[in-house]
């Protein structure tokens, strides 16, 4: 790498740590996305020695100080930042503001705005902003990013970056709200255009993050810039995607009781199990529509904890429910999984040994969840979805989220449950992030008795 600029930010241990991430996966991805490269001193260097970073461009440095600013750090306090660009070399603070200004110190500021719109838009935004106000002559860079852009609006104070920056945060919600109601409603004429499924059904599984690891694990999806859950902002978005989106079951994972009412999904039956002795008490939950299946019973599977203070109890479950299917009257068990082997025991084998002792009580089973598990075979003798795997957790790049289903039933994609899938990966113009630090996957469950797989459409 040929390097153009570098930064060095003074962080405590405790960030040092959040920007490695568990086995390097954070900084390997801060390193991906932006471009930069970053250096992080081992334990072994003084407390004090600064963090690095260095690029070919202004433009990827400032990228890397805004995702760094959005794990947390200046967050509390500003956080000394001593950057080198083109022989000037500027003493500034890295702090989050909820102004988008990330950068400030020595007459010099630096914002960030997330696009979902293309760049020629951008670029409109901005001259007009300029023709109305000559006294506007603040650097922006574009640099295009996952599903948008990122635009970086900097220089001192006197070029007026902060007009800018608000010219073009504006310009750019108003689109981001227009073109999400556009993509809604194409995808839902789609939707509609299709006739109704028979002997099938749709079901879809989520990780809504909870809270409490949001703030603990800092995920940039869950925390708002001062480093507390951003909750209250995300609900709105997922309650509405799972409730429009209407697939006819829903396995969801990391919500606790009182979140699931808050989603007020009211055309769903709903059972949510909360995790034994698990700090955040959250759990998992299972929804089924109302008029698609009649809940005959529900049940909890309870895992045996790992950690020694747990011993002889449970940490973590599984919740269950048996439903008729109202069109066909097959019975089917859903199990809602959240696998964690760190701290329990064997949690899948729990799992299918119990539904190995219910045999009696379903005709079908369909169960997933976040299995925290890369795959390479379905479990024991169940089937899984055959197109091609996609990253569920997209910090990783792994599928860790998964659906499942016994094997006299089928799994496949469709027009509906990709509409789920990629609704999951939208932006939020509020945070710049997804809603969860998850994706969503999604399946249309095909019924195979007789023999023979007919092709359905969904609702």
């Amino acid at each position: 790498m040929r390097v153009a600029c570098s930064a060095e930010i003074s962080v405590q241990e405790c960030s040092r740590g959040a920007i490695i991430g568990k086995g390097g996966e954070r900084i390997s991805e801060l390193q991906r996305v932006t471009g930069a490269r970053i250096s992080v001193p081992g334990r072994e260097r003084p407390a004090h020695h600064p963090v690095r970073i260095e690029a070919e461009g202004v433009t990827d440095l400032l990228h890397m100080c805004w995702e760094l600013s959005k794990l947390g750090i200046g967050a509390e306090e500003p956080t000394a930042c001593k950057i080198q660009i083109a022989e000037a070399c500027f003493a500034l603070d890295l702090e989050r503001c909820s102004s988008g200004e990330f950068l400030r110190g020595s007459g010099m500021s630096a914002y960030c705005v997330y696009a979902q719109c293309d760049r020629d838009l951008v670029d409109v935004l901005v001259d007009n902003e300029r023709f109305a106000h000559c006294e506007v002559t603040a650097s922006c860079d574009v640099k295009a990013v996952q599903h948008g852009h990122a635009v970086f609006i900097y220089g001192e104070r006197e070029r007026k970056p902060m007009l800018l920056y608000d010219a073009v945060k504006n310009g750019c919600t108003a689109a981001a709200t227009q073109a999400h109601s556009e993509l809604y409603l194409s995808r839902m004429l789609v939707r509609d255009s299709e006739p109704p499924l028979v002997r099938a059904f749709t079901i879809g599984t989520y990780n809504l993050l909870h809270p409490t690891y949001a703030e603990k694990y800092k995920e940039s999806e869950g925390v708002g810039v001062d480093g507390k859950s951003n909750w209250p902002v995300r609900r709105g978005y997922i309650a509405a995607m799972l409730r429009r989106v209407q697939l006819d079951a829903y396995l969801l994972s990391e919500v606790d009781a009182s979140q699931m009412q808050e989603l007020a999904l009211d055309e769903y039956t709903v059972h949510h199990c909360t995790h034994p002795n698990r700090e955040a008490r959250d759990g998992v939950a299972v929804a089924v529509l109302k008029r698609c299946f009649a809940v005959t019973e529900t049940d909890m599977v309870p895992f045996d904890a790992k950690e020694w203070e747990y011993q002889g109890q449970h940490y973590m479950c599984a919740a269950v429910v048996f439903a008729d299917h109202i069109e066909t009257g097959v019975r089917f068990a859903f199990c809602s999984v959240h696998f964690y082997t760190k701290k329990s025991v064997n949690p899948q084998e729990t799992l299918l040994r119990y539904l190995d002792r219910r045999q009696a009580d379903f005709d079908a089973v369909v169960w997933g969840g976040d299995c925290n598990n890369v795959y390479t075979s379905p479990p024991g003798s169940y089937q899984w979805e055959t197109e091609s795997h996609r990253a569920t957790r997209h910090v990783s790049g792994k599928k860790l989220d998964w659906i499942f289903c016994s094997n006299n039933c089928s799994l496949a994609r469709s027009n509906l449950t990709e509409i789920l899938v990629d609704a999951s990966k939208d932006l939020l113009p509020e945070t710049g992030s997804a809603a969860s630090d998850h994706f969503a996957e999604a399946a249309v469950v095909k019924l195979l008795w007789g023999g023979s797989e007919e092709t359905h459409h969904e609702t």
